[in-house]
C-alpha cells in the first residue's frame, strides 16, 4: 500500500479551513444584507416560507441572493465534500479501512450533496418567484434537514 499522500497536518488544516469558510460566509452574506434564514431552519419550511422570506429579502436582496451567496455557498459545500473526501482517503491510505474512513468523513460528504440539491432547489425557487412550487420547497427543506445532521456526524 502506497501511504504518505495526504500529508499529516492536513487533518487539522483542513477541517479548520471548512470552519473558517463557514464564518466568513455568514458574515460576507449579512454584509450584502442577505440574512440565513431558509438555509439554517432544520425544522422545516414550505412554499409560502420561502415566498415570505424572498419578499422580505426585496429585488436587491434576492438577486444578491441568487447571484452571489448561492454560488458562494455551493462552491462551500463542493470545498468540504472535497476536504472530507482527502479526510477519508487520508484515514485509508494510513491502513484504516473505508467503513472507519467513512464514519470519519462520510458525513461531510453527504452533508456537501445534500448542501448542492439544496442551493439547486433554491435556484430554482428564486428564478421562479413569486410563484414557488410547494414540491420544490419540501424537497429543499429536506435537503436542509439532511445536510445539518449529517454535517454534525
Amino acid at each position: 500500500m502506497i501511504t504518505g499522500h495526504i500529508p499529516f497536518f492536513f487533518f487539522f488544516w483542513g477541517p479548520a479551513l471548512v470552519a473558517l469558510g463557514l464564518v466568513w460566509g455568514i458574515w460576507r452574506a449579512r454584509r450584502l444584507g442577505v440574512r440565513p434564514a431558509l438555509g439554517s431552519d432544520i425544522d422545516g419550511y414550505n412554499a409560502s416560507d420561502v415566498r415570505e422570506i424572498l419578499d422580505l429579502y426585496g429585488p436587491e436582496g434576492r438577486a444578491a441572493w441568487r447571484w452571489r451567496v448561492l454560488p458562494a455557498d455551493t462552491a462551500f459545500a463542493a470545498f468540504y465534500g472535497l476536504v472530507a473526501l482527502g479526510l477519508a482517503l487520508g484515514l485509508m491510505e494510513r491502513g484504516h479501512g473505508a467503513p472507519i474512513a467513512f464514519l470519519c468523513a462520510g458525513g461531510w460528504i453527504l452533508a456537501s450533496i445534500m448542501d448542492i440539491r439544496e442551493n439547486l432547489a433554491f435556484a430554482r425557487m428564486a428564478d421562479s418567484y413569486p410563484v414557488i412550487n410547494p414540491l420544490t420547497a419540501s424537497r429543499a427543506a429536506s435537503f436542509t434537514t439532511l445536510k445539518f445532521w449529517l454535517f454534525l456526524i
